[in-house]
């Protein structure tokens, strides 16, 4: 069980950095399971065992988030790097609510063992951690709010089915926030679809069957409504959301 949660928040993690390698998939995966496992074999039996077998799930999570700031750090990718920013607060949450996982367990587990803890102490505190419930309860919680606002989305527009980049479906699942957010047209919007994929006014006017005349027009507009200077801070501003 607690393999498979962690393997879904890996995933999670490679999706957010554009990972799709299944080896890069199932090596830290299978690593935290051969730990798990050497722990159960190779620690005797007692309170240190069991401290080390919970607390290695908190060291997975650790090494996720190191590597998600780690790849945003190094990617020169201005669409990877502004992803990863605009998760900065919730990952940092999570950082602390993981130090507090690792406290609580080493404070109920080495320092207060649960047989010398109070009878009503034991009830609360012999099943899970309170820390680890907060932080399950938060990550599920932004999950049903960004799944509210995608379907929300959704309901009013179904996406196209086709093949498309990462870049594409990163814009895709960007753009209808931005669109409403500023008021763009369905026009406008593809135009800004366009501007993102650094395509020029003249590409946009071929693209679009537009003359480059109205393609300027439709960016000036964009310009205006979300009040940025060019396309180079458009396009930022576009990927901080």
């Amino acid at each position: 069980m607690a393999t498979a949660s962690q393997a879904c928040i890996w995933l999670i993690a490679m999706d957010l950095l554009d990972k799709h390698s299944k080896k890069l998939f199932a090596i830290p995966v299978l690593t935290f399971l051969l730990c798990e496992s050497l722990t159960i074999v190779a620690v005797p039996s007692g309170p240190m065992r069991q401290w080390i077998y919970y607390t290695m799930r908190q060291v997975f999570l650790v090494f996720v988030g190191l590597y998600i700031f780690w790849t945003a750090h190094k990617s020169t990718e201005v669409e990877l790097k502004a992803r990863v920013n605009n998760q900065r607060k919730h990952l940092i949450i999570g950082a602390i609510l993981v130090g507090c996982i690792v406290a609580e367990d080493f404070y109920n587990i080495l320092v207060i063992p649960m047989s010398l803890a109070p009878s009503w102490l034991q009830l609360y505190l012999s099943e899970r951690n309170f820390s680890e419930n907060v932080f399950a309860c938060y990550f599920a919680i932004l999950l049903i709010i960004y799944a509210y606002h995608v379907l929300s989305i959704r309901m009013q527009e179904a996406p196209e089915e086709k093949n498309v980049s990462d870049l594409d479906r990163h814009i895709e699942e960007q753009m209808p926030f931005y669109r409403n957010a500023y008021r763009l047209s369905n026009r406008e919007a593809e135009v800004l679809r366009l501007v993102v994929l650094g395509k020029s006014n003249q590409e946009i006017a071929d693209e679009l069957f537009l003359a480059v005349g109205t393609v300027k027009t439709h960016i000036h507009n964009i310009l205006v409504k979300t009040e940025q200077q060019n396309r180079t801070t458009l396009i930022l501003h576009f990927w901080k959301g």
